[in-house]
């Protein structure tokens, strides 16, 4: 709305400047933009870039998860395979709930997500409650991992997990807890307040100069007129465009339309690692393993 009004207060009280003079007001744009636009599209790739390790540190949880799941299925009682399941499961959607304070309450998102699926008890959910909340802190899906390691120690020092096997489970597990870190990692780092108010400023700036020039250099003319107004509407639209998609870029925790699908992802886990539980290899298979020793 600035824009127009300096454009139009331009056209009501200034006359067309000479040669000289347009020269000077097209340079000054021309250097402006170029700034703005280097500044503008820098911020947007630096917030895209976070955006995107965030999206892959999810992806690749759910790669450990499926790791961990298939080991523990070949290496642990089923007892002690579908507990390691359960846990590590839970730790993940815990952790996203530990990001923010809002987000994903406990007991209206959490609580009902781990009973749907089954992925702790009430007594293990009790237990975890009584030491502390789950929004705002990692420290619940690290005590899980905690957990997690624990079974898996226990089934090695009692004999029903070779040592190899609990090594690689256990360092399936870790590298689980270190992706899901990366998320609290770039939460409390955010793309510095200075570069992003130097963008907005630049932005605030520039825009109503660009409407000025258009003013000063344009004819009276009907057509000339609408063709700046549309010229305005573009360059306010890319500009605040821009910074409007790195905020949102810059943080993709949430529930808006462009923030990480996490519910999705954590949907998918529960299933998943189901079907690996339950994989048997067919009795025609075994008996062939069998005559071939």
């Amino acid at each position: 709305m600035l824009s127009f009004l300096v454009y139009a207060a331009t056209l009501l009280w200034s006359e067309k400047p000479d040669a000289e003079h347009g020269a000077l007001y097209t340079t000054v744009l021309t250097v402006l933009g170029a700034f703005l636009s280097f500044a503008s599209i820098f911020l947007n790739s630096e917030t895209y870039q976070r955006y995107r390790a965030s999206y892959l540190a999810s992806v690749k949880c759910q790669g450990c998860i499926f790791n961990a799941t298939t080991c523990a299925r070949a290496s642990l009682r089923d007892v002690a395979a579908r507990t390691v399941t359960r846990f590590i499961c839970a730790a993940y959607i815990m952790a996203f709930t530990g990001l923010r304070d809002s987000h994903y309450d406990a007991d209206e998102v959490l609580h009902p997500f781990l009973q749907k699926f089954g992925l702790l008890t009430e007594e293990e959910w009790e237990a975890l409650r009584k030491r502390g909340g789950f929004a705002g802190t990692g420290d619940r899906y690290r005590e899980l991992v905690a957990w997690t390691l624990k079974v898996v120690n226990e089934e090695r020092d009692a004999g029903r997990c070779q040592g190899n096997d609990a090594w690689r489970l256990c360092s399936d597990v870790l590298m689980l807890r270190g992706k899901l870190a990366i998320g609290y990692d770039l939460l409390g780092q955010p793309v510095p307040f200075v570069y992003v108010h130097l963008v907005r400023l630049l932005t605030v700036c520039y825009l109503p100069v660009f409407s000025f020039v258009l003013a000063r250099l344009s004819s009276r003319t009907p057509e000339a007129i609408g063709l700046a107004c549309v010229a305005i509407a573009i360059a306010c639209l890319f500009f605040l465009g821009i910074n409007t998609v790195s905020t949102k870029l810059a943080d993709p925790y949430g529930n808006d339309l462009d923030d990480l699908r996490i519910l999705s992802h954590c949907r998918l886990m529960p299933g998943a690692c189901k079907t690996i539980l339950t994989a048997e290899i067919p009795p025609g298979t075994r008996a062939s393993l069998r005559v071939d020793e």
